[in-house]
């Protein structure tokens, strides 16, 4: 009997590796994680920001065309390659997880917070 991919899944979470005592390595200074310390998942997702200008609501699109504007963005897609229209998608977005010692998470928490807009006012 095989297992579901929902049990891999479990199986294979942060929480049942760290309980299991699997062992872990930081993504960031690639040591491994010293069993009782806690790992911390970092997730990275980069994508472009929406301009409330590039919003279009329905009505708009309907008195636009009725949608020729996207019938001529689907025809341009079907006649990229493959390999062009992936390129293409990791341009648009980008997504990862990272696993990260205590030590490299407080490194990490500590640039991200440089990046705050209020960070360097008190």
């Amino acid at each position: 009997m095989r297992a579901s991919p929902l049990s891999f899944c479990r199986a294979n979470s942060p929480a049942a590796r760290y309980n299991l005592g699997m062992a872990w390595k930081c993504d960031y200074c690639h040591t491994p994680i010293a069993p009782g310390a806690h790992p911390f998942t970092l997730r990275l997702e980069l994508f472009p920001a929406v301009e409330p200008s590039l919003q279009i609501s329905e009505q708009e699109m309907e008195a636009s065309g009725n949608g020729q504007d996207l019938r001529e963005l689907l025809r341009i897609m079907e006649e990229m390659s493959d390999e062009e229209v992936a390129r293409q998608e990791k341009i648009v977005y980008f997504s990862h997880k990272f696993t990260l010692c205590p030590a490299c998470r407080h490194t990490m928490a500590g640039a991200l917070e440089r990046l705050l807009p209020d960070a360097g006012q008190s």
